[in-house]
């Protein structure tokens, strides 16, 4: 099991935090539920071009979502990967907003990927005003729940799961001025080796 946190910090020291956080969840020995944080690996390898070595950070959570609040605290942007099980098709990639969660989690009188629990958290560091501005959630259906390694659903969709991210992030840099890019401008490294 992989687990990254990041402490809490002194308010000097978060004024440094990354504009732009990637936050993926899982369990590496959770089957696809795991697809989080093989996106993260995806991402440290490939060639981000106009935002390589910009302000971009990436965390991975493999605990309970309240760990949320140091990793997006201070972020401009924020991207959420985590895989699901809402009965769609395995591999299907749905890139939400906050908001369209809540409003998907009404119609389900009960969920068993703990989603309500994403929610809560998200809604805690809306209240303290540290929700990011931008905020997109990536979710993937998954297909297998146990062992290691992704299914052939999940690995079809991680490359794009990637390109999604990526291009969240770049229009949010070309939004606030920080770049003039454009998504789609960088190269992902083969899947060979990441999964």
């Amino acid at each position: 099991m992989c687990e990254c946190r990041i402490e809490w910090q002194p308010e000097a020291a978060r004024s440094a935090a990354p504009a732009m956080v990637v936050v993926g969840c899982g369990n590496l020995c959770g089957g696809d539920f795991g697809i989080g944080l093989y996106a993260l690996d995806l991402l440290a390898k490939a060639d981000l071009g106009p935002l390589a070595g910009r302000d971009v950070g990436l965390a991975c959570l493999a605990g309970a979502y309240h760990s949320l609040l140091p990793m997006l605290g201070q972020a401009a942007a924020g991207v959420i990967v985590t895989g699901v099980r809402l009965g769609k098709k395995p591999g299907t990639i749905r890139a939400w907003g906050l908001d369209r969660l809540r409003r998907h989690l009404r119609g389900i009188p009960e969920e068993p990927c703990g989603l309500r629990s994403l929610v809560d958290s998200l809604e805690r560091l809306e209240l303290s005003g540290s929700l990011p501005e931008s905020l997109l959630l990536v979710l993937v259906e998954v297909e297998t729940t146990h062992g290691v390694g992704l299914s052939s659903s999940a690995r079809k969709a991680l490359r794009s799961v990637v390109e999604t991210i990526l291009d969240h992030l770049a229009q949010c840099a070309a939004a606030t001025k920080r770049m003039g890019i454009k998504p789609g401008l960088y190269a992902l490294p083969d899947l060979d080796g990441i999964v």
